[in-house]
């Protein structure tokens, strides 16, 4: 109930709606990534960051979840709000942090480097930034 009233507009109820939910079943976690796309509706990230995660704490394979806390972690990067904000120590303090270990590292040692520069990374580095960029290996 609470997607149908986020889809149609009506994020406050859906906020509503979601906390019932959760209320009458704290582990399901679909409720807890609805309510964190109607926070994100009402541009309230914070909230939406500690429900997407909670959904992912519930379900670590929640591909949904890890999709929209990584688009709302680089609004907020892009908001200037995350210049000082160490990624890891945030991940960590939200308990996701190894969910996300591995993707940022990678895009940690590219970060800065211009395209060759990125090709002489060992193998194994560009082959993981390669897949987390979503294009494929060429050998």
């Amino acid at each position: 109930m609470g997607a149908a009233l986020n889809d149609l507009g009506r994020s406050e109820e859906a906020v509503a709606s979601c906390r019932k939910a959760i209320q009458f079943k704290p582990g399901y976690a679909e409720a807890h990534f609805n309510l964190g796309n109607a926070f994100n509706a009402l541009s309230l990230q914070e909230q939406a960051i500690a429900s997407y995660t909670k959904a992912i704490q519930l379900k670590p394979d929640y591909a949904e979840a890890h999709s929209n806390l990584g688009v709302v972690l680089n609004e907020l990067r892009s908001a200037n709000h995350f210049n000082r904000i160490d990624p890891m120590a945030f991940l960590e303090e939200h308990e996701v942090a190894s969910c996300w270990a591995e993707p940022l590292a990678v895009m940690q040692e590219a970060k800065g480097k211009n395209f060759s520069e990125i090709l002489e990374m060992d193998a194994e580095s560009a082959a993981k930034l390669s897949e987390i960029l979503g294009g494929e290996e060429n050998e």
